[in-house]
This record gives structure tokens, C-alpha cells and sequence, in this order.
């Protein structure tokens, strides 16, 4: 089991909730925080570049709500990948 991308998947549930609870600061504070935690991931699964799609979330580019299933989404997939290997 890959804990570090199980550990980022966490967090994204985490923003997930936050957004759609309207803590859009907080969400985007803690994902910056997360990116130089995390620093060393960067494609997973059909995501050539992670970070690139959580900036996306915490800019809301689609809305809250579409923003906050990104989030799931995007936390769901990593920990599928975690679990390889």
C-alpha cells in the first residue's frame, strides 16, 4: 500500500467537505499545505499532474459543488492507486 497517496486522499475529502461547506479559505489554505507535504507525487492514475487538478478545485472553476466532487473524485482515485503494488 502506497500511505502517502491513502494519507492525500484523506485530505482531499477533506477540502471536499470544506468547499462544499463554503470554507473556500481554508480548503485552499490546507491544499497548499498538503502540496509541499505531498511534493513527490504527481501523475496518478488518469491525471497527468495532480496538483494542476486541485488548484482547479480550490479556484472553483466549476463551482462549489462541482469543486467539491472534483475533490472526492480525485480522493477516491488515489486511494484505488494506493492499494496497487
Amino acid at each position: 500500500m502506497n500511505y502517502q497517496l491513502a494519507s492525500l486522499s484523506t485530505d482531499l475529502r477533506r477540502i471536499s467537505n470544506w468547499i462544499y461547506a463554503g470554507n473556500n479559505d481554508l480548503a485552499k489554505n490546507y491544499a497548499a499545505v498538503i502540496e509541499n507535504k505531498y511534493k513527490n507525487i504527481k501523475s496518478v492514475g488518469i491525471y497527468k499532474n495532480v496538483w494542476q487538478e486541485i488548484k482547479i478545485i480550490t479556484d472553483l472553476k466549476d463551482g462549489r459543488e462541482r469543486s467539491a466532487d472534483r475533490a472526492t473524485t480525485l480522493g477516491s482515485i488515489l486511494l484505488q492507486e494506493s492499494l496497487k503494488d
